[in-house]
């Protein structure tokens, strides 16, 4: 561009390498009048027309177009890639949404179980119900019709039977007449004959599947030790677990804690103490009444332990007593005996005799009190026992 518009002479004088030509330019001026005929010889290329100038672009303008470029390229790729979806991830959305139908299949399921079963259970009592009341509407008829055949016989029957509140004065019955002609056959045929009987009508348990019916047996351990001297309380741990009526779970497990009362009122010759369980308690924490009583291993009432009949305390204060009671007999006969003969001191054997019989009749009631006592009955703690259930235990 410099070279364009100063011209190669000043071009070559400005880098040093051009000469001095301003005499031969003088020269040529002078002469330019003489020989105007002659074509004139420049010593400088005369510069061409000159074009409109095209401005440069600027380098980092240039580059970031490019890099605008490329970025709208990549951006068109990721929208291009985000756009398409591998056959992976559709079969995992299939996937997910067949998880997601078969779940909410199953609650739908399991919800309308659960309402077919609470509506089946409500039906049934309703039954129930209905059948309780027919059957208690045709016991109210027959019982109505009984009675009224009853009384429509005794009216036509030759003899008059009246209520002993209701008749008057003087009005005598034949079977008044008859009573004591009646002998102990008779007499038993006829209370017989007018005894009533009752009607039992079966129902469903509620809920057997939580349910611990009456007559259950439930192995146990006890905990502590049985002494009937004195009455207390005992406590006992399930050994089995024991399960609803229908076997479908287990209602008191092993380690359910047991709470009872045994009683120490023991006659002559008894071997067995009876018991009463009154709670349960079970690991879980669930508290129930149990109203059962105490047996054996075989099911016999009461638990049967060692009997302590006391008859060593018993005779032995026997003998104590038979010998307080007499020392005064003989210190008074030793007294009334002189060293030569046999005169009695007559006021020493008097006082003698008194205590004798004073401490006689004090004796008396010790050695009763002592004679009457009851045996003792003893239990070890870790006896095997077994617990008869009297009701239907229900388990929530």
């Amino acid at each position: 561009m410099f070279f364009a518009v100063t011209g190669p002479t000043a071009a070559l004088k400005v880098l040093g390498i051009g000469r001095d030509n301003d005499q031969a330019v003088s020269k040529v001026d002078m002469e330019v009048e003489k020989d105007f005929h002659r074509p004139v010889h420049l010593d400088f290329a005369v510069p061409a027309s000159t074009e409109p100038e095209k401005k440069e672009l600027d380098p980092n303008e240039a580059w970031e177009a490019k890099i605008k470029a490329l970025q709208d390229q990549i951006a068109e790729l990721e929208r291009k890639k985000q756009g398409s979806v591998s056959s992976g991830e559709i079969e995992a959305l299939i996937t997910r949404y067949n998880e997601n139908t078969k779940r909410q299949f199953e609650d739908e399921r399991k919800a309308m179980t659960e309402e077919n079963a609470r509506l089946r259970a409500a039906a049934e009592r309703a039954e129930e119900e209905r059948q309780r009341a027919e059957e208690a509407g045709k016991l109210q008829s027959g019982e109505l019709k009984e009675r009224q055949k009853l009384d429509k016989m005794q009216r036509e029957s030759r003899s008059v039977v009246v209520d002993a509140a209701d008749a008057p004065a003087g009005v005598t019955t034949d079977s008044d007449k008859s009573a004591p002609d009646q002998n102990q056959n008779a007499r038993f045929l006829k209370t017989t004959a007018s005894s009533t009987f009752q009607t039992s009508v079966s129902r469903r348990l509620p809920d057997p599947s939580h349910t611990v019916v009456q007559g259950t047996i439930i192995s146990a351990v006890l905990e502590t030790a049985i002494d009937t001297e004195l009455p207390g309380n005992i406590r006992a741990q399930v050994m089995e677990p024991v399960y609803s009526f229908d076997g479908a779970r287990v209602l008191m497990p092993s380690g359910t804690i047991l709470i009872g009362e045994f009683n120490n009122d023991v006659n002559l010759a008894q071997r067995r103490v009876l018991i009463a369980w009154n709670r349960a308690i079970t690991p879980s924490g669930q508290s129930i009444a149990l109203g059962s009583t105490g047996a054996d291993t075989l099911g016999r009432a009461g638990a049967e332990g060692n009997v302590n009949n006391r008859y060593g305390t018993k005779f032995g204060a026997a003998i104590l007593i038979s010998a307080i009671t007499t020392l005064p007999s003989i210190l008074s006969n030793r007294n009334s005996q002189s060293e030569f003969g046999t005169t009695s001191k007559v006021g020493g054997g008097q006082v003698a005799g008194q205590m004798s019989d004073t401490a006689s009749d004090q004796a008396s009631g010790v050695l009763d009190k002592y004679l009457s006592l009851p045996p003792a009955i003893k239990i070890p703690q870790g006896e095997e026992i077994r617990v008869f259930v009297n009701r239907d235990l229900v388990f929530r």
